[in-house]
């Protein structure tokens, strides 16, 4: 009820539909491949989407539509260790072997796990967009420098 009415006209020239994710199967990937090389650079990483991956991407419903699917590669670029890319999220639970790091499901994981993968997750990226400046991490997060070092500690990051 606060939307402009005259706005919602002006910008309702040319109506554009489109279709949920989930009824895109073909971009997907496309889009899940664009996001990793994007990340990829961003992270100085060099993940690639397995066919495990494949089947997991596919199998979901992006209910969050292109910005969850952003979103998952990101976290997962973030909180994968080694040279293997890991989602480690609720929604792939079931997914096929090779997402979890070649181990079989490991189940769901509880509410405090994913709190802290998205923490780790926001630390890092705050931390990549300081350039490892920790004071400067510290302010954009909005917690002091002592705190942001214990975090770095307890995660074992950088």
């Amino acid at each position: 009820g606060r939307f402009r009415e005259d706005l919602r006209y002006r910008l309702h020239v040319v109506p554009v539909e489109l279709p949920p994710l989930r009824d895109r199967e073909g971009d997907i990937l496309l889009l899940a491949k664009r996001f990793l090389g994007h990340f990829n650079e961003r992270y100085r990483t060099n993940f690639s989407l397995e066919e495990g991956h494949h089947r997991a991407l596919l199998k979901h419903p992006w209910p969050g539509n292109v910005r969850e699917l952003a979103n998952a590669v990101e976290r997962a670029v973030v909180l994968s260790e080694g040279g293997e890319l890991t989602f480690q999220l609720e929604q792939f639970e079931d997914a096929a072997e090779g997402t979890q790091g070649g181990a079989s499901d490991p189940g769901p994981i509880s509410v405090r796990e994913r709190r802290r993968s998205e923490e780790k997750a926001e630390l890092v990226a705050a931390l990549e967009a300081c350039r490892w400046n920790k004071t400067q991490a510290a302010t954009r997060l909005g917690i002091s420098r002592r705190g942001l070092l214990y975090k770095v500690k307890e995660y074992g990051i950088g």
